[in-house]
């Protein structure tokens, strides 16, 4: 009918007893695959901000750049307005005073 327990017999397990011994093997495991997704989500975030703080650097350098441009073509004009003023006929150069500091 029934035999005697030895060393040797083994015994059958309950399914929830084999469930659980597995969740305490793979916990440290799964564990250690959140950790490591938080930590590579917060990378990827990190990388975003260096990315978008370069690209404002850029675009900063570009305006400034642009803007330097803009004054020499405006300082250009200016020279080129103020040498077309000195060749007008003589008629004209009597009729105001042109003074230069």
């Amino acid at each position: 009918m029934t035999e005697p327990i030895t060393p040797k017999t083994t015994l059958p397990r309950s399914l929830r007893i084999n469930q659980l011994e597995q969740e305490r093997q793979n916990k440290p495991d799964s564990d250690y695959n959140q950790v490591a997704q938080e930590l590579k989500k917060e990378n990827i975030k990190q990388e975003n901000r260096v990315n978008k703080s370069e690209e404002t650097e850029y675009k900063q350098v570009d305006d400034e750049d642009e803007k330097a441009q803009e004054q020499k073509q405006e300082q250009e004009s200016k020279e080129e307005a103020e040498e077309d003023d000195e060749q007008l006929p003589s008629k004209k150069r009597g009729s105001y005073i042109d003074i230069k500091v």
